[in-house]
This record gives structure tokens, C-alpha cells and sequence, in this order.
């Protein structure tokens, strides 16, 4: 709160009253106004910044409204990005709760998922006495799930930041999700098109189907080793409750260049 006193008539008063209001409004805080009023003209303004709800008392803020669910299709690749709600306000119901809110928490006890399909279709033609394939269409499918934290009311700062370096964590893993899939994608379509002629239709088809088998099996063991360096994203900052010196330590010992991107 803060107390203005001013002496004057009630007109340049209330213009002055005006001018406050429009400054805090460029400054993108909200402002009330009290005037109070003493003969023979004494005007007292109280303004009270509502900009920060509970900062002076070291909470933080949370964006309460989930963002939409996205989806990004750019012909081959399609990608979707969902997100489970779950409450809070300090650490352990903050676990609890999103234990208990994710999707896949009867088969898995991660807190973040990528799920990727690569699906294509071909049509084999006759080149005089041989057998190629033509009009190749490779499409890749990905969806990436992450947690979304509703507190409901205002928690404290600290609690908000290690939370937002866990997101950023989580959606760092995840993207290096993405990264492999679009790069088996992009690698079952190269195969499919340097695949030679054959002397008989369904030999191609046949050897067409194996080598999709092949390549997404060959990038399932590079997501598997992704995983198994960055401990599932812990390297890169997946981990809720974390002290700042431990995310430090765990980011200086992930070695750039591994997982197999």
C-alpha cells in the first residue's frame, strides 16, 4: 500500500488519480484506488499493486490454465502433444498426486511419455522383367504426454522454480524422443527407396516388410539406449524435488554426444 498525500481541488485531484491508473496499467499491474477526502480539500490515495499475488510473502505464481492439447502435421510426420492435470502444494502431494494422474500408471512409473509408429505403404510396378517399388509414402506418428501442475492456490517461490526446471528437464528427454522417431521416419523411406528389383512381386514386398521391421527395431534399441544414458532424463534435469547443486552434478555428468542422437 502505498500512501500519496496532495493538496488541491477535486478535479486535478481525480486527474492526477487518472494519470496513476494509466501508468499501472502500461507497467501491466492492476492498481485499486481509495480516495479519501478532508475539508478543505486534503485527498489521500491508497494504491495497492495486486500485480504478483503473494510475492511479498515469497510465493510464486503458477499458470493455472492447461494449455490445449497440440498437434503438428507436417504431411510425414504428425505430432500431438497432451498433457494430465494433477494438484499440490508441496513436494510429497505433488508426487502423490501425479502418481496417481498419469495416463499410464498401471505400466509405467515414468512422469513424462513419447510414443512414436511409423507406418508406409508402397506400390511395387513391373520394369520389363523386374520388380521395383514406386510412390513410397513414409508417415511417422508422435505423441508426447507431459504433466501439467495445478496448485489451485499461491505456494512458494522455491516450489515453483524446482518445478519448472523438472519441466524443462522432462521436455528436453522428450524431445530427444522426437528427434529418434523423425530420424526412423525419415530412415525407413531412404531404405525403401534403395531397395533393389526383384525377380518377383512378392519377394519386394517381402523384403520391403523386413527392412521396416529392421529399421524401427535398429532405432528402438538407440531409444533404449537414450534412455539408459540420460537415466531416463535424470542427466538432463527430469527430477522432482531436486536441490539446485544436485541438477548441477547431474547435468555435468551426462557426456554430450551419447544416447544415440
Amino acid at each position: 500500500m502505498l500512501p500519496i498525500g496532495f493538496a488541491g481541488n477535486l478535479s486535478r485531484s481525480t486527474h492526477i488519480i487518472n494519470q496513476m491508473q494509466q501508468i499501472s496499467k502500461n507497467a501491466g499491474i492492476s492498481v485499486r484506488v481509495r480516495v479519501v477526502i478532508w475539508l478543505p480539500v486534503l485527498v489521500l490515495v491508497c494504491m495497492t499493486c495486486a500485480a504478483g499475488r503473494g510475492a511479498e510473502r515469497g510465493l510464486g505464481r503458477v499458470t493455472t490454465n492447461q494449455p490445449p492439447a497440440s498437434s503438428t502435421n507436417s504431411g510425414s510426420l504428425s505430432i500431438t502433444t497432451n498433457y494430465y492435470r494433477f494438484g499440490g502444494t508441496n513436494h510429497s502431494q505433488m508426487r502423490a498426486a501425479m502418481k496417481e494422474a498419469r495416463p499410464w500408471k498401471q505400466t509405467q512409473v515414468f512422469d513424462a511419455q513419447t510414443t512414436w509408429d511409423v507406418h508406409s505403404t508402397f506400390r511395387v510396378r513391373r520394369e520389363g522383367d523386374q520388380f521395383v517399388l514406386g510412390s513410397v509414402d513414409v508417415r511417422t506418428r508422435v505423441v508426447i504426454t507431459l504433466p501439467w501442475w495445478i496448485p489451485g492456490k499461491p505456494v512458494p517461490r522455491d516450489l515453483v522454480e524446482r518445478w519448472n526446471k523438472c519441466v524443462d528437464g522432462l521436455s528436453r528427454h522428450e524431445q530427444g524422443h522426437l528427434v529418434l522417431a523423425r530420424a526412423a521416419g525419415a530412415e525407413v523411406e531412404n531404405r525403401l527407396r534403395a531397395l533393389p528389383a526383384s525377380g518377383s512381386p512378392r519377394e519386394l514386398t517381402a523384403a520391403a516388410d523386413q527392412t521396416v521391421v529392421a529399421t524401427i527395431d535398429e532405432f528402438r534399441a538407440r531409444e533404449r539406449k537414450y534412455d539408459e544414458v540420460t537415466r531416463h532424463g535424470v542427466t538432463q534435469g527430469a527430477v522432482f524435488p531436486m536441490r539446485d547443486q544436485e541438477a548441477r552434478g547431474l547435468q555435468s555428468a551426462a557426456t554430450p554426444g551419447q544416447g544415440g542422437l
